[in-house]
């Protein structure tokens, strides 16, 4: 009985030390001290709400400084009042903020333990709050934003936000590259620190756009579905191959933030060395029709899919479709794609020997699953330049996991997870339902002023176009207009305007009318010969209006009738007249001049 009696007493004798253990540890997991901080720089446009996210931001960046990862207010904040009329004026003129500063009294809670215990072991897929390269996962969560390497049980880390950035709320990567978005759609960047152990403050940068990535600075459209961050890699691409088999290198590599549009309809690119607007976009599948639920993308490769499980892949940034005329010399002939030198040729001239093939493939479609799928899909980089598709999913055993294979394969194969469905299940039919998801085609019908020839379907973002000539007596030539775009020096908006839009491309004759020439009339020879110099392929330069088309011929000359334009002031003021002028002098073979076409 005293035996029982003491084994009763121990027991509870530990119960009261381990719970006085357990309330030591809760308590050392919320700091003692009373903290303040004051906000400063906000925009006067900002909600309530905003700004009290923002307040809150800082205050978690000094808990952050101490060990802890939550905030706790110690009152309630306050919202600031608009400033007035007057206030705001003076501010103006004496270039300081007309902002009443934001106070927060808090405390700070959550240790390490407590912040993590509850963060994946591996992260699966690229979303906008858990993402991972080719080395390191990230995490979002609470305001702070967390890495570890993949490869082993690593301790996961928080990553030092810089001064400017106090509320994350979406987050990519890809390669080297790691994006934070703050509340505002602002793009904040960490460049080449990505793949490292340890990520310091002064990684980060909030430039963007020309010139050389160190312009003023880019937000994400405001009405988004999806985005991405993509990054074409020296380390890990090493080399590009064209369309033609040939290797050319990829200097400092390609940057693109890919922007899916709120009706999935449209897919927006943000290279940090153009110009800061939404005017480059990616041409969707079916002529820019295909609506979109969800986009991945990485190393420059895009995955699309749509509420009915059809799937699409791409390659295309600025470099690859042939818009970085500056710096590349780029062929729509592949018999004239070279690699000359090879590995021979330091990366930085190889551009200055070689020119690069243009695909002329557009969207590779992605076999069906014959299972039930989500919307939540990835794309990323194996090994040896491969690159691999991931679609969460359920297997015929109603077993959670994901569908899985590399972009060129047939099969796709499942892996268990037997984790919760983070996605949204879609209405995955067994055959092709492309065409149940497709919106207004924007293509426009322009005629020329001769009235013998007809673009049927020009859209800037959707090349080639269908180019009829009308060579009389009922002889029709069909030919393809290919256009692509530029280095421009000034922001612009999306489409075609009064402002002309500068296109390079080339007239192609396709292939079987090209092989059958001889069997045609004298006057199609003719038209050939004289136009095109009897060639498959003819470079033009185009300037597009919402109006017309002028097209310039450089078939008798291969002077870039483009590139004075960024080297003559007065080009900007009429680019039109000076493209006329400049055609007298280059030498262009032929001048077609098109309006648009109500028909």
């Amino acid at each position: 009985m005293i035996k029982q009696n003491l084994v009763i007493v121990s027991i509870i004798l530990l119960t009261s030390c381990a719970s006085q253990r357990e309330e030591r540890r809760t308590m050392a997991s919320v700091s003692s001290k009373v903290y303040t901080t004051s906000l400063h720089h906000y925009s006067s446009l900002s909600k309530c709400s905003e700004v009290k996210r923002e307040v809150l931001g800082l205050a978690l960046k000094q808990c952050i400084e101490n060990g802890y990862y939550k905030v706790l207010t110690a009152e309630d904040i306050k919202c600031p009042k608009k400033p007035k009329r007057s206030t705001l004026l003076g501010a103006f003129f004496l270039g300081t903020s007309a902002n009443a500063p934001v106070n927060i009294k808090f405390r700070c809670s959550d240790n390490y333990h407590k912040a993590t215990k509850a963060f994946p072991q591996k992260i699966l897929f690229r979303t906008r709050v858990k993402n991972f390269n080719s080395k390191n996962d990230f995490l979002l969560k609470g305001g702070v934003i967390w890495f570890k390497n993949r490869k082993g049980k690593n301790i996961w880390k928080a990553v030092p936000l810089p001064t400017d950035l106090n509320t994350p709320v979406e987050i990519g990567t890809d390669a080297e590259h790691f994006v934070a978005i703050d509340q505002q759609g602002k793009i904040f960047t960490i460049k080449d620190a990505a793949k490292l152990t340890e990520i310091k403050s002064s990684d980060w940068r909030s430039s963007w756009g020309s010139p050389l990535w160190l312009g003023p600075g880019m937000s994400l459209p405001a009405k988004r579905k999806a985005w991405e961050i993509s990054f074409f890699s020296p380390s890990e691409e090493t080399f590009y191959v064209d369309k033609a088999g040939n290797k050319h290198g990829i200097g400092v590599g390609c940057t693109t933030l890919y922007v899916l549009s709120k009706n999935g309809q449209r897919i927006t690119y943000l290279d940090p060395w153009l110009p800061t607007d939404y005017s480059y976009e990616v041409c969707t599948p079916v002529r820019g029709t295909f609506k979109a639920i969800n986009l991945s993308a990485s190393g420059s490769t895009i995955f699309l899919i749509n509420k009915y499980g059809d799937m699409y892949t791409r390659t295309y940034d600025f470099d690859i479709s042939g818009g970085n005329d500056l710096l590349l010399k780029y062929t729509y002939d592949h018999n004239m794609s070279s690699s000359e030198g090879g590995d021979n040729i330091p990366a930085f001239y190889e551009p200055l020997f070689n020119f690069r093939a243009i695909t002329l493939d557009g969207w590779q479609k992605q076999p069906k699953i014959n299972a039930k799928i989500t919307d939540l899909i990835t794309i990323y980089k194996g090994k040896n330049h491969k690159k691999l598709l991931r679609v969460e999913g359920v297997n015929e055993s109603d077993i959670t996991g994901y569908f899985e294979k590399e972009v060129l394969e047939e099969e796709w194969k499942f892996y268990s997870t037997e984790k919760s469905i983070s996605g949204n299940f879609l209405k995955n039919t067994q055959k092709d339902s492309t065409h149940l998801t497709l919106g207004k085609d924007e293509s426009k019908r322009f005629i020329s002023t001769t009235k013998n020839m007809v673009i049927k379907n020009f859209n800037p973002y959707c090349s080639p176009a269908n180019l009829a000539v009308n060579l009389g007596n009922g002889e029709i030539l069909n030919l393809k207009l290919h256009t692509r775009e530029t280095v421009r020096q000034a922001p612009r908006k999306r489409g075609l305007s009064i402002n002309p839009l500068p296109l390079n491309g080339a007239i192609e004759i396709p292939k079987d009318t090209f092989a059958s020439l001889a069997t045609r009339s004298k006057r199609v020879r003719s038209f050939v010969q004289r136009n095109l110099k009897g060639k498959r392929f003819t470079n033009i330069q185009a300037m597009a209006t919402s109006y017309g088309i002028t097209i310039f011929g450089l078939g008798g000359s291969m002077r870039n009738v483009l590139d004075s334009m960024f080297t003559n002031p007065l080009a900007n003021l009429n680019p039109l007249e000076h493209m006329n002028r400049l055609s007298v002098i280059g030498g262009s073979t032929f001048i077609w001049h098109f309006k648009i076409s109500k028909r």
